[in-house]
């Protein structure tokens, strides 16, 4: 399990885990060279600067008795904690099938709208914010009706301007976590509106900068680091915009130890709206592709986060953000041991290693006909493990398929 730690904890023997595809370039104090940590090593460490590193636990000092254990195993163990409130656990009331056509719609409309604000900053013309109102109100609908269309959708398409895809991917990310923890209607809006503006202040930052893959330059690193009060600041100019959403748009790269930007806040500092934020805004960064990263997959990613508790996030928090998008979240491309391969439609609160799945490709990744499968249902063997389970999540940008098709959404225009 990859586990974030300060630097005055780290130990010689210790693990430095191997992250070069999921370390934000934009955290200069964290310490990426992955390996093990000698005596010698930890003086210059703590010299250099950095207070934080990634240690895998599974390795060198930290081994785990866990065994053989997969790290969705380990986050299995985790987060079954039954005494944790779960929230309301929203109820799917359309199937996937039914609403993944006008998830994909309304999808589109966000990224649309998401490109109408960015274009309106850059020209420096007024904002319409009841247009950005009513894509938001056009999501709570959608997660309203199956909680996890719009977050299959987000995983599935592939477009060439991440800002914009990450802007209406951390939107429903964050109408779906709020309506997991039974916000009502108005918090809804306001928290998806943050998730749809939270990058606003990135205009101001060269579009050459956020695609290169070397190292930022100082300039360049500080415009980033504080994007989040720019952001703040031309949304207020806009006007119409609640105080709640500018706050959580300023706060949405602070952490729960003090060491985020562009403030330092910690811990009560940071807004409940800032801190969904942040783990939303996490979450995707992390499985979505970019010029300079490569995603990880999305049990990957929460295993990540998991162990950014108590450094990055609030403990009960992240773990009620894992339980709300599933260890294995809804558009997750996996394999099964049959061989074949399956996009994930639906979590399964009681036992997540076994979501419910709809079957689209054989092990030879010939198309089949789509067969919807809840793992949970399936007999277990005589000796009472899971017949059928999975056994590796895929990135599905790497596959030449367009998995839409397959899945049956009907394709609108960009």
């Amino acid at each position: 399990m990859i586990k974030k730690i300060p630097v005055s904890e780290l130990k010689a023997g210790m693990c430095v885990a191997d992250l070069e595809a999921t370390v934000w370039r934009h955290a200069p104090f964290l310490y990426t060279k992955p390996g093990l940590v000698s005596e010698e090593d930890l003086a210059g460490i703590r010299t250099s600067g950095c207070l934080e590193v990634f240690i895998d636990t599974g390795k060198g000092l930290e081994a785990e008795a866990a065994g053989d254990l997969s790290e969705e195993e380990r986050l299995d163990r985790l987060i079954q904690d039954p005494g944790q409130r779960s929230g309301c656990d929203p109820v799917m009331r359309v199937p996937m099938h039914e609403e993944l056509p006008r998830a994909h719609r309304k999808y589109k409309a966000v990224l649309a709208c998401a490109r109408r604000v960015a274009e309106s900053l850059a020209a420096r013309r007024p904002l319409a914010p009841a247009e950005a109102e009513d894509a938001v109100e056009e999501v709570i609908d959608s997660v309203a009706r199956n909680p996890g269309a719009m977050l299959c959708l987000s995983k599935l398409h592939k477009y060439d301007r991440y800002t914009l895809t990450h802007a209406a991917n951390v939107c429903g990310l964050s109408v779906l976590f709020g309506t997991f923890l039974g916000l009502p209607r108005e918090q809804l809006l306001n928290l998806g509106l943050a998730g749809l503006l939270h990058d606003a202040g990135m205009i101001l930052v060269p579009q050459e900068a956020l695609s290169r893959r070397g190292p930022l330059s100082r300039d360049e690193l500080e415009l980033v680091r504080a994007h989040p009060a720019h952001g703040r600041r031309l949304l207020a100019e806009a006007g119409g915009f609640p105080q709640s959403v500018l706050r959580a748009v300023a706060e949405h790269h602070e952490q729960h130890n003090g060491l985020g930007y562009p403030h330092g806040l910690r811990g009560d500092q940071i807004s409940r709206m800032g801190r969904m934020l942040a783990l939303c805004d996490v979450f995707d960064a992390m499985t979505s592709d970019r010029s300079y990263m490569k995603a990880v997959a999305p049990s990957k990613a929460l295993a990540i986060m998991y162990g950014m508790r108590g450094q990055n996030f609030v403990p009960g928090e992240a773990d009620l953000f894992i339980k709300c998008v599933g260890i294995y979240p809804p558009g997750s491309l996996v394999r099964l041991n049959s061989g074949d391969l399956a996009v994930v439609y639906g979590t399964n609160q009681h036992n997540p290693l076994l979501p419910l799945v709809n079957v689209i490709l054989d092990r030879r990744l010939r198309p089949r006909d789509p067969r919807l499968l809840d793992l949970a249902a399936v007999p277990p063997d005589e000796h009472g493990r899971p017949r059928l389970r999975i056994i590796e999540c895929l990135n599905p940008l790497n596959y030449m398929f367009d998995l839409r098709r397959l899945l049956g959404v009907e394709l609108v225009p960009a």
